[in-house]
């Protein structure tokens, strides 16, 4: 047993190649991928939330994708006490986990644990959802500027779910929820974790996203969502109000056209992508790694493993894992010397 508990922590903004890097690099490690993803863990999404293909998950174990009911609702309470285990038992036997995805907020809450903020309260929830439901979440963002303007600086106002968590906290306590993240501070780690970003020229990105959706609605997206729909998941749902969902509920109802809904879906992720961005911009202990777009995901997870060699060579108490590690540092340092 020891205290050196690694994490390699790949994160960046949706279709940036995190999940391939990933499942390569966690191949090579003989390890398994934690997804650190608010939309992915849901069962019956795997179009919509671009869940990795079944071949991978046979291949690599995937924890945390596609294990709840889309009416189940999670936080990032829940998603640490559901990876803390799985980290555990993989540093015991010796592994290094790879814990994928854009999803801040768990990220955050799982290195640095959560803030004593409430837990929530249904009644009150269920108001604010009905607000947003009939006023629009712009009406919710309005309501939070006026009573913690710093939170509302950070959340989008299309982002229903932290907008009423973020009112909840301060209509719950009497205090905002930026003075709530104050006072926790988000002190030392607690893991010896390795956070990389992956980056790309904003053109390139928007064209992954772009073919992406494409590709989704190709494979049968508005199938899966509509099949969602008429078993009784809408807005109320925390699955339902992802990227392309909340869009095609809209079609579904009549208000949309599908081209309408597929334009709006691309708009809205291109946005999702910009914010992801610039909160991991706003983390410390990042290391961006920036790419062109015309790597293979295999040479890309050359790299991660590369860096990690590097990072942590010198680190690792397990004799097979520090000899692998040290003889990976010494190739980087004779090749770079040259």
């Amino acid at each position: 047993m020891t205290d050196w508990r690694p994490l390699l922590c790949l994160v960046g903004p949706t279709a940036s190649g995190k999940s391939a890097a990933a499942y390569h690099l966690a191949r090579r490690w003989r390890s398994e991928i934690v997804a650190a993803d608010s939309r992915q863990l849901y069962r019956g999404m795997a179009i919509g939330t671009d869940q990795p293909p079944p071949d991978w998950q046979r291949d690599v174990v995937h924890h945390l994708v596609g294990v709840a009911p889309p009416d189940e609702a999670w936080n990032a309470g829940r998603f640490c006490r559901a990876a803390e285990p799985i980290l555990a038992r993989l540093h015991q036997a010796g592994r290094i986990p790879v814990v994928v995805g854009g999803t801040g907020l768990y990220l955050r809450a799982l290195l640095y644990g959560l803030m004593a903020a409430p837990p929530s309260d249904p009644a009150l929830r269920g108001e604010l959802l009905e607000q947003m439901r009939l006023e629009g979440a712009v009406s919710l963002h309005e309501r939070l500027r006026a009573v913690d303007p710093v939170s509302a600086g950070s959340i989008s106002a299309g982002d229903g779910q932290k907008l009423i968590r973020a009112l909840e906290i301060y209509l719950l306590t009497g205090r905002s929820r930026s003075a709530w993240q104050a006072e926790h501070g988000f002190g030392a780690p607690r893991y010896d974790h390795l956070m990389i970003g992956l980056r790309l020229p904003r053109p390139v990105l928007y064209k992954r996203i772009e073919a992406r959706v494409g590709e989704m609605v190709r494979r049968g997206l508005v199938e899966e969502a509509r099949r969602l729909w008429e078993a009784g998941c809408d807005e109320r749902h925390n699955a339902m109000r992802g990227l392309g969902y909340r869009q095609l509920l809209r079609t579904f109802r009549g208000e949309w056209s599908m081209e309408m809904a597929i334009d709006a879906t691309i708009r809205e992720t291109k946005r999702y992508a910009k914010r992801q961005l610039t909160w991991f911009r706003h983390q410390d202990g990042v290391r961006w790694m920036d790419l062109t777009g015309d790597e293979s995901a295999e040479a890309v997870a050359e790299r991660l493993h590369r860096i990690a060699a590097q990072e942590w060579g010198a680190k690792a108490p397990c004799a097979i894992m520090a000899e692998f590690f040290s003889q990976e540092s010494q190739h980087a340092h004779i090749a770079s010397s040259h």
